[in-house]
């Protein structure tokens, strides 16, 4: 983003001068006024609660088949799963783009702007369901065989995946309601609908399975129809929501400034998550050829590791959108404080985890599987992945500050060239060690996570001083 650009911005902020305290008062979801911490922290959690839900949805699928399956349907749920969290990870990255403009506008004042990037977003986000839909459908068989899922798990894993992918609407209809609303400063709505989608899918998962025995179509099927009733939901009490902008069908429609904008942003973020989970994929396939019980364990650890990685990128989240509306309003400082915060806060929390994954791994381990050896494979699997838990807080944070000002290009370039260049070599070398272990595959994201925190750093200083002619 050009530095004119954002010298336009401080310019129209001092001029809007007193109508912006105005606009703060009268709208709870802007933050460019007022205490840092507070606010962040209580968009923050909103946030992590939603993405722990929405989590829940592959880790209660993984949580019926350990109680009711056999080792090879934990593989292929753990593994379908994988990749459908990897595109959820795409569909979050390009959503992002809705969220910072939002977030943007709301800054600068021009609640008229948000209904149109909300139509442009909606005619983006159709054509990518359909992409999605028909892409994952007819890929399904090649992804399962370039996982190198093991053969007794490969038909289950194949059918997790083309029964989500038939879902895949609900999936995008659901991130971006949820970008809209963060980007409006509201992370409250979707924590309430994902809640409703949670609670559907594990009646889903208990019925169909436990009940019905449908093994791993029953856990797929339950997993498409929570999210279904969610966005249903949504859709019926729109109509009585009160919103801070218009919004007509017409807007609905492919309008240059506001898609591009949306796709300018959002679509490095959607490559950087999608190839960063490649290279964990290419991991996974490295564990897949070590047999079962190491596929299984880290089918495990992996899922926990999912909810442990949720607290650092709910923070990211948060910093995006504050960002975003202290960016439009020309209060750089303001965003600062707001990056510096949400890492001091993740550090707390990460700490906690630290300690936590070290001294109760097997029984955290214990949740998803019964089987003893699992239990172990995974467990191990976490001891060597938990210094991670403190470095991506300060990663992530970074990450979501410079996402809110619109950097995603190098986002997009250090995630992707870390994720090649050091994290899927380092795990492959590990793996040809005598007696290795998943302590040191779970090691390697460690390692490659302090050095993407060392270009980070690089870069800031020199994005700020770039931000400091523009503060006084």
């Amino acid at each position: 983003m050009p530095l004119s650009f954002l010298r336009a911005d401080k310019k129209a902020h001092r001029r809007f001068g007193r109508d912006g305290e105005k606009m703060n008062t009268k709208n709870k979801g802007n933050f460019t006024s007022g205490r840092v911490f507070l606010p962040l922290l209580l968009f923050m959690l909103p946030i992590l609660g939603a993405n722990l839900l929405q989590s829940m949805y592959g880790a209660v699928d993984l949580l019926v088949i350990g109680q009711f399956e056999t080792k090879a349907e934990i593989s292929a749920v753990s593994t379908g799963s994988l990749i459908t969290f990897t595109i959820q990870l795409i569909i979050g990255g390009l959503a992002t783009g809705a969220t910072v403009l939002i977030g943007r506008y709301l800054g600068e004042g021009k609640n008229e702007e948000i209904g149109k990037i909300v139509g442009a977003a909606i005619a983006v986000f159709s054509v990518v369901a359909v992409i999605l839909t028909v892409g994952v459908y007819l890929l399904s068989p090649a992804i399962v065989s370039l996982m190198k899922v093991p053969e007794e798990a490969a038909s289950g894993a194949n059918t997790y995946i083309k029964i989500c992918a038939l879902g895949m609407v609900f999936t995008v209809a659901y991130n971006l309601i949820s970008a809209v609303f963060r980007g409006l400063g509201n992370s409250v709505t979707p924590l309430l609908f994902v809640l409703i989608a949670c609670v559907a899918n594990v009646v889903g998962d208990l019925v169909l399975v436990g009940v019905f025995g449908m093994g791993v179509s029953g856990v797929a099927i339950a997993t498409v129809g929570a999210q279904a009733i969610s966005v249903g939901l949504f859709l019926f009490l729109f109509r009585f929501m009160k919103m801070p902008f218009d919004f007509k069908l017409r807007d609905i429609k492919f309008q240059k400034p506001q898609a591009a904008g949306i796709l300018r942003i959002g679509t490095p973020l959607a490559l950087a998550d999608f190839l960063a989970q490649i290279s964990f994929l290419a991991i996974a396939a490295i564990v897949n050829g070590m047999g079962l019980v190491m596929s299984s364990g880290y089918g495990v650890g992996t899922k926990l590791i999912g909810f442990i990685m949720l607290v650092p990128s709910a923070f990211a989240q948060a910093i995006s959108a504050f960002t975003a509306q202290n960016m439009g309003a020309g209060e750089h400082a303001r965003a600062r404080q707001a990056m510096q915060y949400g890492i001091g806060g993740g550090l707390c929390v990460g700490v906690l985890i630290f300690t936590a994954a070290n001294l109760f791994g097997e029984e955290m381990s214990a949740l998803f599987s019964t089987d003893a050896d699992v239990i172990s494979a995974s467990a191990l699997y976490l001891r060597g992945f938990s210094l991670d838990c403190i470095l991506t807080c300060i990663l992530f944070g970074m990450l979501g500050y410079f996402n809110g000002y619109g950097r995603t290009v190098f986002v997009m370039a250090q995630s992707v060239a870390f994720a090649f260049l050091v994290r899927a070599p380092l795990a492959f070398l590990a793996s040809l060690m005598p007696g290795v272990t998943l302590w040191h595959i779970g090691f390697v994201t460690p390692l490659c996570t302090i050095f993407e925190i060392t270009v980070c750093i690089l870069y800031y200083r020199f994005f700020r001083r770039s931000l400091v002619r523009l503060e006084y």
